[in-house]
């Protein structure tokens, strides 16, 4: 049933005409300017004489979720409510209303609804009911694998000190999360975006993680991550870097106790506060750069995966010899050049004098050093043809240009001939030069292996031919033999 003049619609059970028993009962919301997400209310449960009555799930428009019990159309008995920014209450609630703090309504609205009380640290308002965990039913670390290392008499210490020293930076955190995941996106009012595997990436390239004598991609082994852009939950985040910061930093540690903790805190002060949400690199660096770039990141990690299956271990000298293969270096684009682009990000590959290119790298670390060849090959451009550009691409560059302008972001420092130029050198080096000699090798190869495969079939056809014909000769030979030796027996 929809109501087209109240912007409402259900679908469910019915009884004389009214809403009762299972059903969906939805409330359409104008979109607001810059969300990405259409806006509604929507209600999921039991209904009695057409109020919400029994048990149901409330979403809110603003992203805000409450679970459980409803009496006469109010939040009424025990009840979960998650709100926008991931806090939780559990407990109970009466007549809409959080039995703790019966002034607060949440999701009255359905637009915001902050945590009440949320600098009074007295309520303790920012605990679930489950008093297990201070960092709340939400946030649940899965760190199994390092409590194993821990001896089972202090594994239950070693996880609270963890938590603890983890709920020390959680804002920080939280902050860390939502910039990386916001990389790469129009901004939006609601501002819901998971953290992708590529996003967390380029943070812990920020944070120089990788100058610890171990690479991205083996750090991504550690944590077992098979693509990048697979999504990542706060909890998840958090999990990792305290996983990274033990195998990073526990054998700098002398204490024995609490070393979960001693390291996560180490790797937080080292490396985390003093360089996280500074963007470096090719591809975050600035929203028009991801809004081109992330349209050949699918063919690149294809690209990616194939020569990890052809080595066992894709490192820079198997770029250096791909960019070879392709004969895409020229006077623009050296291997000198390429290796100092490089090492911008990690030291380690050139340190002014010696270089070493048996370092591997990961899908991010490729996908950028495809972008810095895109930037040495290309011509400076002194003129811009908007036509060369795919339309909806040139739409969603405008409305990203046009959203920073209102927001006067520090990031329209670049001129507009400067992105313009930058944004067809890319757009010219992967769909002109790049991907058709890439594809070109990968035919050639494929036709090689076919004709090998031809020549092949042809020269053991041609053998077995020949050991036939041979067996053939040798019965021929012995048939006079045995008719001679059959008569002179008779």
């Amino acid at each position: 049933m929809r109501w087209i003049d109240l912007d409402q619609q259900y679908s469910g059970q019915w009884i004389n005409g009214t809403q009762e028993g299972k059903g969906t009962h939805t409330w359409f919301r104008k979109r607001a300017p810059s969300s990405q997400y259409p806006r509604m209310n929507e209600y999921t449960g039991d209904f009695v004489q057409a109020m919400r009555h029994g048990q149901g799930q409330f979403l809110y428009a603003s992203g805000a979720l409450y679970c459980g019990q409803w009496k006469y159309d109010k939040k009424h008995g025990q009840g979960r409510y998650i709100f926008e920014n991931g806090r939780v209450y559990e407990g109970e609630f009466s007549k809409d209303c959080m039995a703790e703090f019966p002034a607060f309504t949440p999701g009255l609205s359905g637009i915001t609804t902050p945590f009440p009380d949320e600098n009074d640290s007295s309520k303790g308002a920012s605990q679930s009911s489950s008093n297990a965990s201070p960092l709340g039913s939400d946030m649940v670390l899965n760190i199994q694998t390092l409590l194993n290392r821990v001896s089972e008499a202090h594994r239950e210490q070693e996880f609270k000190q963890v938590e603890f020293a983890v709920l020390r930076h959680m804002g920080l955190l939280r902050e860390i999360y939502s910039f990386y995941s916001s990389l790469g996106h129009e901004q939006s009012l609601d501002k819901i975006f998971p953290l992708t595997h590529l996003q967390f990436s380029r943070f812990l390239l920020d944070c120089r993680v990788h100058q610890h004598g171990v690479t991205l991609a083996q750090i991504y082994r550690l944590i077992n991550v098979h693509s990048p852009f697979t999504a990542i939950l706060p909890r998840e985040c958090i999990s990792y870097i305290i996983i990274i910061a033990y195998h990073i930093c526990h054998k700098d540690i002398e204490c024995s106790n609490n070393i979960l903790a001693a390291c996560f805190s180490k790797l937080m002060k080292q490396n985390i506060i003093p360089n996280a949400k500074s963007v470096k690199g090719h591809l975050f660096c600035h929203p028009v750069h991801a809004a081109v770039a992330l349209n050949y990141s699918d063919k690149c990690w294809e690209i990616y995966q194939a020569l990890c299956e052809a080595h066992s271990v894709f490192t820079v000298r198997q770029l250096v010899l791909m960019l070879k293969d392709l004969c895409l270096y020229d006077n623009e684009l050296t291997v000198s050049k390429l290796i100092r682009t490089l090492s911008v990000d990690s030291p380690a590959i050139h340190d002014g004098t010696y270089s070493n290119l048996d370092l591997e790298m990961s899908f991010l670390e490729f996908f950028e050093a495809l972008l810095g060849c895109a930037e040495l090959k290309g011509q400076k451009i002194q003129s811009y043809d908007e036509s060369q550009t795919d339309a909806s691409l040139q739409d969603h560059i405008s409305s990203l240009s046009k959203e920073k302008e209102q927001r006067q972001s520090p990031v329209l420092a670049y001129q507009e001939t400067e992105l313009n130029d930058w944004m067809q050198k890319t757009q010219q080096f992967f769909n002109q030069t790049f991907l058709p000699a890439y594809e070109l090798k990968v035919k050639v190869e494929e036709e090689t292996f076919r004709l090998r495969n031809n020549t092949t079939t042809r020269y053991t056809e041609q053998l077995e031919l020949k050991e036939k014909q041979e067996q053939d000769a040798d019965g021929n030979e012995l048939s006079p033999v045995t008719t001679t030796s059959v008569t002179a027996i008779h």
